[in-house]
């Protein structure tokens, strides 16, 4: 009897052992997954925001202006929304952790980015001036080569940034099926 308790015992405690381990992993795994979603969201929020200032906001502005659906001061001040927007999201993009790949791609946006910030600059002072004829000329001649390289290179990031995501949950879940093995394991054993 005493045997048969002891065994039943030992069961007890590599179940409980068993539980507990189950529990670790499982508050890794969600620690883990907690930090990634928070990391890519953060990143794919900044880089939306920045390719939606350009895209949205300067492109858009020039649009609504030139087709009298808002008035040149709230162009300016969409404008002016815009580049605050792009100003602090850009900065905090060039702080996020990179691969390679990304880190070329933010050099290419850099480069392209430079042509938009003018193109942006451009259409302040146009605004400014209430300048129809140049609001036209501008739309029609340097707005989307401008801006464009910049929004498609972000699309881009996006892209690279969601695949980086992907292999992280990837490889969370293949730790987590060696660990689920490995808890098989010892209870067969």
């Amino acid at each position: 009897r005493k045997q048969l308790l002891g065994v039943f015992g030992l069961l007890v405690l590599s179940f409980a052992g068993l539980l507990l381990l189950d529990e670790w992993e499982r508050q890794k795994n969600t620690a883990a997954l907690e930090q990634l979603k928070n990391d890519s969201l953060s990143s794919l929020r900044r880089i939306k925001s920045v390719s939606d200032s350009y895209g949205l906001d300067v492109v858009d502005t020039t649009f609504r202006v030139r087709n009298s659906l808002i008035s040149w001061e709230e162009g300016v001040q969409v404008v002016d929304n815009a580049n605050l927007r792009i100003q602090a999201h850009w900065a905090e993009l060039l702080q996020s952790q990179q691969n390679a790949e990304q880190a070329v791609l933010m050099e290419q946006i850099g480069q392209s980015k430079v042509k938009a910030d003018q193109a942006s600059t451009e259409l302040r002072d146009i605004l400014l001036k209430k300048d129809i004829v140049a609001l036209g000329q501008f739309a029609d001649t340097r707005l989307y080569p401008s801006i464009d390289p910049v929004t498609t290179r972000l699309k881009l990031l996006s892209d690279l940034e969601l695949i980086k995501a992907d292999r992280r949950v990837r490889a969370a879940a293949e730790r987590s099926q060696r660990s689920a093995w490995f808890r098989i394991a010892l209870v067969l054993s």
